[in-house]
């Protein structure tokens, strides 16, 4: 008996330190300089630096073949509806590739970018598409999402950190 209240003592200190380290992370997040890559706007348009984006915001890199991309349209057209900026990429080969996509999954992007997969592969290292970069009011990289924004991100992750640079904005 003795023994099962040390262990539910220990699991209990346990889940606690958890608890406050996901606390302590959400209020001082590691933060890190946006890779500094120049990319075409949609139409063609060159000169696009990553690095002037300022403002809590959300920078989701997808391509239009991809399923996971498509999945996670709805959640981030939710995140538009509800005031939040996001910024895209695409890496598909053509820009009306990229328009017939959004033209059907809906576009929730306040700006839209389009990048070779090797140049993104480049600035952001190798991920699986999609993911999501949630930035900072001084536009640094807070978080790193990969894979898609699902509602259990989005409450864990996402919701907390653009509310505490919206309290740092004040």
């Amino acid at each position: 008996m003795r023994l099962f209240q040390i262990l539910a003592a220990i699991v209990l200190v346990a889940l606690a330190g958890a608890v406050g380290w996901h606390q302590y992370k959400l209020t001082n997040p590691t933060t890190a300089p946006l890779p500094a890559i120049t990319l075409d706007t949609l139409d063609g348009e060159p000169g696009f630096d990553l690095t002037t984006l300022n403002g809590a915001a959300l920078l989701n890199v997808f391509a239009s073949d991809c399923i996971d991309c498509r999945s996670e349209m709805p959640l981030l057209l939710a995140l538009q509806a509800e005031g939040v900026t996001i910024y895209g990429i695409s890496t598909d080969t053509s820009a009306d590739q990229t328009m017939s996509f959004l033209d059907e999954a809906g576009n929730p992007y306040a700006g839209l970018m389009q990048a070779e997969r090797n140049a993104v592969t480049q600035a952001f290292g190798e991920v699986s598409l999609p993911y999501t970069l949630i930035l900072s009011n001084d536009g640094e990289v807070l978080a790193y999402i990969e894979g898609p924004v699902t509602v259990n991100i989005l409450r864990n992750q996402i919701y907390p950190m653009l509310d505490r640079q919206a309290q740092l904005a004040r």
